[in-house]
C-alpha cells in the first residue's frame, strides 16, 4: 500500500489530502509538491507496511550527514530478536543455542533482557532511525548484553558475515560448548 498525496496546499496542511492506494510497480505515483508537514520530497512516497515492535540488540550506533550536512541523523545497525512458535521444537531450539546454524544467535529469557527466549537472526541485520528506538528496560536499568554474551555475539557476527574466525581460542571454545551441548541433549 502506499499513501498519495492527492491535494497540497502549501500555506494550510488541513486542507491536504491523501489516498490509500495499492502499489503498482508498472504504474509507480508521479512526482508531487515536497510535503514539509511529512518531511516528504517530491520523489519521495509513504509506504504502509504491516509490522509490529520488536526487540533486538544494537549491533552500532552510527550518525550521517549523507542526506544533511547541517543536521546529521543517528541510527543504530540492529539485529531484531524473534521469539519461538510451537513449530520450533526442542531440537531446533537446542542446535540454535549450540550454534549449528551461522545466521541464528540464541538469547535465552533473562529477568534482566529479553522476557522469552528467542534468536536474532543475522539475515534481518538493519539500520533503523534512533528515533524509532526504544530502549528496554528492567527494573529501572537500561538493559544490555554481559560481556562475555556481547563477545560471542561479536564472534558469531564476524563469522557469519566474513566466513573467518575473529579470535580462535574463543572459537575452539565455542566448538567444545556445542559439543557438550548435543551430547547432553542427546543429539551427537
Amino acid at each position: 500500500m502506499i499513501i498519495e498525496v492527492q491535494g497540497y496546499d502549501p500555506r494550510d496542511a488541513s486542507k491536504n489530502s491523501y489516498v490509500f492506494k495499492k502499489y503498482d510497480p508498472a504504474n509507480p505515483p508521479p512526482n508531487h509538491f515536497p510535503v514539509k508537514e511529512l518531511n516528504l520530497r517530491s520523489d519521495e512516497n509513504l509506504y504502509v507496511m504491516q509490522g509490529k515492535l520488536r526487540p533486538a540488540v544494537v549491533l552500532q550506533i552510527i550518525t550521517t550527514d549523507y542526506y544533511n550536512l547541517q543536521n546529521p541523523e543517528p541510527y543504530v545497525w540492529v539485529a531484531p530478536c524473534f521469539t519461538f512458535k510451537e513449530k520450533h521444537k526442542q531440537e531446533y531450539r537446542c542446535r540454535i543455542a549450540a550454534m549449528q546454524f551461522p545466521h541464528l544467535f540464541y538469547v535465552p529469557s533473562n529477568a534482566s533482557g529479553f522476557a522469552e527466549e528467542g534468536v536474532l537472526r543475522f539475515e534481518h541485520i538493519q539500520p533503523v532511525a534512533a528515533e524509532g528506538v526504544q530502549p528496554l528496560f528492567r527494573n529501572g536499568k537500561q538493559s544490555f548484553l554481559t560481556d562475555s554474551a556481547w563477545a560471542v555475539l561479536q564472534q558469531r557476527l564476524h563469522l557469519f558475515v566474513t566466513n573467518r574466525v575473529l579470535d580462535q581460542a574463543m572459537e575452539e571454545a565455542l566448538q567444545a560448548y556445542t559439543e557438550c551441548l548435543l551430547e547432553a541433549y542427546g543429539l551427537r
